[in-house]
């Protein structure tokens, strides 16, 4: 019976992931998720009631002690001012992780990314404006080389209207090693190559180009309730160079849900373009649900 009843909170886990994973990703990597307002009421609904049941069942499904390696952690954020233009803004993220902790028996680690993050602001005069588009998914292949190191592929995708990246498709390798491994502190840096694919918004040339990479990625631990991460990227080739900052302050609600304020700043810059550096840079907070 208990065995029965895990195999079904598994199985009912996975089909909420699929169902969430299948909402949100053709929306991001077509680039369509502000066309219309019906489509958006549809998309952050049902995204929404996917975290919502997520959530529900996410402490029923750790207490049955499933062994099927997948551990996940589902984000969605919120945010609406008014005054001279309104504005609202709609962000949430997805990671799916399998073999989270991987060790020598068990080399092989893969980790899904997907997020977006989406303002529309509305002026007096009833005109309406995308002001923040940005969408990301990433595939990340990690093999285990000791309890120090590991190699890590990566294949990626972004649109940032802010960045004017309209399609940006990267490919890295990289060695990470962990040089800080304290219970409250930990830190990896790494070191590797990068394939970038940019095509822009504007008028700038597509650009196709290997180059290298440097990435750092910091874990600690505030207080009691309280976690800071901050991790940064930076890709070069000999016409381009794309930075990312990413900080953000955990508090754990619960073992399974967290309520996060996270920063990000990244820029562009291109050599053989407008001689301009793009940049981003957001705030937002969301509540998070672990499963």
């Amino acid at each position: 019976m208990t065995t029965l009843a895990t195999t079904s909170l598994q199985n009912t886990h996975v089909r909420l992931i699929y169902f969430a994973f299948q909402t949100i990703l053709p929306q991001t990597l077509k680039g369509r998720i502000m066309k219309n307002d019906t489509s958006v009421t549809n998309l952050w609904q049902n995204t929404f009631c996917a975290l919502t049941a997520c959530a529900a069942l996410s402490g029923t499904a750790v207490a049955a002690n499933h062994t099927s390696g997948w551990d996940g952690s589902l984000n969605i954020g919120f945010k609406h001012s008014t005054g001279t233009t309104n504005s609202n803004d709609i962000n949430a993220s997805l990671t799916l992780e399998h073999n989270k902790n991987f060790r020598a028996s068990q080399p092989i680690r893969h980790t899904l990314n997907i997020a977006t993050d989406t303002e529309k602001t509305k002026s007096e005069d009833g005109t309406e404006t995308t002001t923040q588009d940005k969408d990301t998914a990433s595939y990340q292949l990690g093999y285990f080389l000791d309890q120090q190191s590991h190699i890590e592929g990566t294949l990626s995708y972004l649109h940032d209207i802010d960045l004017k990246i309209d399609e940006g498709k990267f490919a890295s390798v990289e060695y990470i090693r962990n040089v800080l491994t304290e219970p409250a502190h930990q830190l990896q840096l790494g070191v590797g190559v990068a394939y970038l694919d940019i095509a822009y918004t504007d008028t700038q040339p597509e650009i196709q180009e290997v180059g290298g990479q440097v990435s750092y990625n910091y874990t600690g631990k505030l207080a009691e309730d309280f976690s800071l991460n901050h991790k940064g990227l930076l890709q070069a080739t000999s016409d381009i160079r794309y930075t990312s900052l990413d900080t953000g302050i955990s508090y754990a609600l619960t073992d399974n849900t967290s309520l996060s304020l996270n920063h990000h700043f990244s820029t562009l810059s291109n050599d053989t373009g407008n001689g301009d550096d793009e940049k981003n840079s957001t705030v937002n907070l969301t509540i998070g649900v672990k499963f």
